[in-house]
């Protein structure tokens, strides 16, 4: 390879040794990185940071000086870090990082199936069966493919569910069905005279849900809470077993309205929560609602972006078992798989369980139409499917090689599967993440998570003084509910968040009354050591701590501290009995 010219092949080389050694010095001093730019840094940003096109360009050395000096300082540098606890937006694993280094590098944009040209497409099939297999969920029964985050997957989510339920719902319009198929098709028809209400029937869920609904045509009005109890309610008192009733459905209200729905001829979809967003709450309802759905005809896609992978915690084993019975699912790489952002999954059932075909109503909704799609993106002669397809490959490996190549040849592009014909190659990141962690790593990942959050949970409650300093609203441990007679654990709030408040009579009266939550994260995030964010719970103002990066309490294993731990109690203690 040659450079034109010898000065940007110098800058180049330069530039990227300064990006290399800035590379090692963030990962030696990961943990000591502030978690927030000061305010002297946001200021001075403010003022230097160019608002302009300039007319003749810097040049790569000046564009790299003005990155890295003062760009760079302003942005929240350990956000990636191992007390960032906002937001639960995980870190970035090494294997994942330098896999997403040669992403950029190759620049690839996944979206056509070209077997006969590059294996993107099939890298990105494997990594999704990857996934599968450490949820363990079975590969016959799913499709899947990568999004932007969690708000894309129930978009998709969503999309489906209005396709398969007013395609049920629609077979007996026949002033609705298409002339030529005899069908009916959202998709391909459109909303128009006729075509079915469709109701999305839920409990406390994530705002993407909402959104979903407003982008698929859905409407966020129709959006319905069929919760035990409501935010309106009387306030619970904290850490009160209600707390558990309030996540769940009433079960007898959602087969009150799904009845209802059938007698309107409404299509109905259902979405719970595998992670409530506060609180990080499983659910322990997936049977009863997956047969309430069966009954009614309802499509049920569970939101699973923040605790799908609870999986692998010992006694957790049941949350796969509840996955399996979704219609449709989503999750987040970008979370505990602790790859780059941005890397939503989303899984949905396949029509006809099978391990070699990939069918699913994903193509459908968002495949090319009875029009077909452009010809500038189609795979071109002999791919997928070339002359030699059944011709038997030569040498000891031949048959399973065989097989191999009609399987690869057999997959759908991802451009009929996903909202953007634009894609980056975010699978690579997280091929590499799983191969390099393996079941066992992530396993102690996850597992590591769960004890921080506990860890940091006990400490809040183990002294009168520190109660006196806090109240804790994350309902404590019950033996009754605790563990099942097959030593699975339905101690659904024993995950990966801690939701606590400044006690009301706490002695820092600046953190006490409706708004003293709003103070205190403030207080916490000016240290620069800790982040947390700030939420509202049964309506009660609260502290969100949410782990789920990979390095935090990397040596709580050995002696069970670690100097995230530690620092995190001197932070919640220091800026609690801070100068009054």
């Amino acid at each position: 390879m040659t450079f034109p010219e010898k000065e940007p092949k110098t800058a180049y080389e330069a530039s990227l040794r300064r990006i290399s050694d800035l590379a090692r010095w963030r990962q030696d001093n990961l943990g000591d990185l502030p978690t927030i730019a000061s305010e002297e840094i946001l200021l001075r940003g403010i003022r230097n940071l160019i608002t302009e096109l300039p007319e003749r360009g810097l040049g790569l050395e000046s564009t790299m000086d003005h990155l890295l000096q003062e760009v760079l300082p302003t942005l929240a540098q350990g956000h990636s870090g191992p007390r960032y606890f906002g937001f639960v937006t995980g870190g970035c694993l090494l294997s994942a990082q330098l896999a997403d280094m040669l992403v950029t590098l190759l620049d690839s944009n996944v979206q056509v199936h070209l077997i006969k040209e590059t294996l993107a497409t099939l890298v990105e099939h494997h990594a999704l069966n990857l996934v599968l297999d450490l949820l363990e969920l079975p590969r016959s029964d799913f499709a899947g493919t990568f999004t932007t985050g969690a708000t894309a997957s129930n978009i998709l989510g969503l999309a489906c569910g209005r396709e398969s339920v007013l395609e049920r719902v629609m077979r007996s319009n026949d002033e609705a069905k298409d002339s030529e198929t005899g069908a009916f098709s959202l998709a391909e028809q459109g909303f128009g005279p006729g075509v079915a209400k469709v109701k999305v029937l839920t409990t406390r869920p994530h705002a993407s849900i909402k959104k979903a609904a407003a982008i698929v045509g859905i409407g966020r009005a129709n959006v319905l809470e069929t919760s035990m109890t409501s935010n309106s309610d009387p306030l619970l008192e904290p850490g009160s077993e209600d707390l558990f009733t309030c996540l769940d459905f009433d079960l007898d209200e959602l087969e009150r309205r799904l009845s209802e729905s059938k007698q309107k001829g409404e299509a109905p979809i259902v979405v719970l929560g595998m992670g409530e967003v506060n609180t990080g709450a499983l659910t322990t309802q997936t049977p009863q609602v997956r047969a309430l759905c069966d009954k009614y005809g309802a499509w049920l896609h569970v939101d699973a972006a923040f605790s799908a992978f609870m999986n692998l915690v010992p006694g957790y084993e049941w949350v796969s078992h509840h996955l399996a019975m979704a219609d449709s699912i989503t999750t987040d790489g970008h979370k505990q798989l602790n790859v780059p952002y941005d890397c939503g999954i989303f899984f949905v059932k396949k029509p006809q369980p099978c391990q070699v075909t990939e069918d699913s109503i994903l193509e459908e909704v968002f495949g090319t139409g009875k029009g077909g799609g452009p010809a500038y993106l189609s795979a071109g002669p002999g791919d997928p499917e070339g002359e030699d397809e059944d011709e038997e490959e030569e040498g000891e490996e031949g048959p399973q090689l065989t097989r191999r190549l009609a399987y690869a040849r057999g997959l759908p592009s991802p451009l009929v599967r996903n909202i953007e014909n634009s894609r980056r190659f975010r699978a690579l990141p997280v091929y590499a993440a799983l191969l390099s962690q393996g079941r066992e790593g992530y396993q102690e990942i996850v597992r590591r998570n769960v004890d921080f959050a506990r860890s940091i949970e006990s400490w809040l409650r183990e002294s009168e003084a520190r109660a006196k300093l806090y109240q804790v609203l994350t309902p404590m441990p019950s033996e009754e509910r605790k563990v099942d007679s097959v030593g699975q654990n339905h101690d659904v709030f024993n995950t990966t968040v801690v939701l606590f408040r400044p006690h009301p009579e706490c002695p820092n009266t600046r953190f006490r009354g409706v708004d003293g939550h709003l103070r205190l994260v403030d207080a916490i995030k000016k240290t620069a050591k800790v982040y947390v964010s700030p939420t509202s719970w049964q309506g009660l103002g609260a502290v969100r701590l949410a782990v789920s990066n990979w390095s935090t309490g990397l040596e709580l294993d050995r002696d069970g501290q670690s100097e995230d731990l530690e620092t995190t109690k001197r932070v919640l203690e220091g800026v609690m009995l801070a100068a009054m």
